[in-house]
């Protein structure tokens, strides 16, 4: 019995350890779950939808060569017109082109809204922090060089006039205040300003990121990709520049702007999107 005892005491003994190491594994596994969950709360993403698009912009060098390669086409363009058409014309010279995308990266405002897609990005543009579209600053001395005039076509409210300049003035980029055009109101044509662009000067290239920035286009998918594959003008006179991550081929899907990630989940499934 003596033994016995001894068995018996010695596996209380183990227990009653086992039950203090559980009770420590528990709480230690207890703190990690809870220091895990707050940090996926604080890092959460409010638009995963639009994360590869993102990272894209931020990272992949074949976005920075692809801006390159579309402003040395853009030179190459502006010296084969001036080749052919030496003394022909009656008008001043200008290239038009648009700033968000084109000449100005919006990428660190998606820095923050790709968390919170409340943040404003009429708010943010306020700050002038936009940085510059590889190709860019080099491209538009060399326009300035020849004389040519330099037109910037934006999408941007008439409100951002004085934050715009400011930021374009920040990277010393050639520019004449009275030849920045804005948008009034809602519409998010250009075609109004182009029209009166072509009244006063003979254009050799038009370059953005959206084909609103270079035709007169609905906000309809199929309209669009159809006029888009017959012009012939784009890689001529046209110069476009990738930009995956918001602009009218977004409203010809969504019809609307919608910034909340389920909504535009829902709607792309009740409309058979994919």
């Amino acid at each position: 019995m003596p033994k016995m005892s001894a068995v018996m005491n010695s596996l209380t003994y183990v227990w009653i350890n086992m039950n203090k190491y559980i009770i420590i594994l528990l709480v230690f596994f207890s703190i990690v779950f809870t220091q895990s969950t707050l940090a996926a709360k604080n890092s959460k993403i409010s638009r995963p939808d639009l994360i590869q698009a993102y990272l894209w912009l931020k990272t992949a060098g074949e976005y920075q060569v692809l801006c390159k390669q579309a402003y040395k086409l853009a030179k190459y363009r502006v010296d084969e017109y001036l080749l052919k058409n030496k003394n022909k014309s009656n008008n001043k010279l200008a290239i038009v082109l648009d700033i968000d995308e084109t000449v100005l990266s919006s990428v660190p405002f998606f820095d923050k809204y790709i968390k919170d897609s409340n943040y404003s990005w009429m708010d943010w543009a306020k700050l002038s922090q936009s940085t510059l579209i590889p190709g860019s600053k080099k491209f538009l001395n060399y326009v300035k060089s020849l004389n040519i005039e330099i037109i910037y076509v934006t999408n941007r409210s008439f409100k951002l006039k004085k934050v715009t300049l400011k930021n374009l003035k920040k990277y010393k980029l050639p520019l004449n205040s009275n030849l920045v055009y804005f948008k009034y109101g809602k519409n998010h044509s250009k075609e109004n300003h182009r029209i009166k662009i072509r009244k006063k000067y003979d254009v050799i290239l038009y370059l953005g990121d959206n084909l609103g920035d270079f035709l007169d286009v609905l906000d309809n998918v199929s309209k669009r990709n159809s006029l888009a594959i017959k012009d012939d003008l784009f890689g001529e006179k046209f110069i476009i520049f990738p930009n995956p991550i918001y602009g009218g081929w977004d409203r010809a899907i969504f019809k609307k702007r919608i910034n909340n990630f389920d909504k535009r989940m829902k709607f792309i499934e009740n409309n058979s999107v994919l």
